[in-house]
């Protein structure tokens, strides 16, 4: 079994409770992801006074997929309908969500804990080590 820290905005994150499915770009390659594979979701900031938030945890049902249709809020002035995807069902929601922020010290992917958001930049989904997924999903 794999871990993955998955990506996501506000918006979209609403759309993957609801319909139980993860998607990523077109122009990113879906990972090797296996069902009963783990998949902690990161909401990124969004305002001032928001925080990056850690929301919850779902499980893989379904080897990934493409798949075009339309579901997911696509960035301003793009038609990405992020067709990589893969199902996946609850295992923990959290309410009130974490702050990510609290986590950082502690968390090994993250090599620079002073620039700690270039770990993400740009990425949709990153293995975790079983350490990190622990610190995260409990």
């Amino acid at each position: 079994m794999n871990y993955w820290l998955c990506i996501t905005n506000a918006e979209n994150w609403e759309i993957i409770k609801k319909e139980n499915l993860w998607g990523i770009p077109e122009k990113r390659k879906m990972p090797d992801v296996k069902p009963g594979d783990k998949l902690v979701f990161y909401v990124k900031k969004q305002g001032q006074k928001d925080y990056p938030k850690i929301v919850g945890v779902f499980e893989a049902v379904s080897e990934p997929f493409d798949d075009k249709t339309p579901v997911f809020n696509a960035p301003p002035k793009s038609d990405e309908v992020y067709p990589h995807r893969v199902k996946i069902k609850p295992v923990k929601l959290f309410d009130p969500p974490k702050n990510f922020k609290d986590y950082i010290k502690d968390l090994s992917f993250i090599k620079s804990k002073q620039y700690w958001a270039l770990s993400l930049l740009g990425r949709a989904m990153i293995k975790l080590p079983d350490k990190d997924f622990e610190l995260l999903s409990k």
